[in-house]
C-alpha cells in the first residue's frame, strides 16, 4: 500500500493509504 491524498471539488483534502488499482482515476468514493 502507498499513501495517497484523496482531494475534493471543493478543495478538502483526505490522507489515506491506497489498495487496488494505482493509476489515476475518476469515479465514486465509498468509505
Amino acid at each position: 500500500m502507498r499513501n495517497v491524498t484523496l482531494i475534493l471539488d471543493d478543495g478538502s483534502r483526505f490522507h489515506g493509504k491506497s489498495f487496488g488499482y494505482e493509476k489515476p482515476v475518476a469515479g465514486e468514493v465509498v468509505f
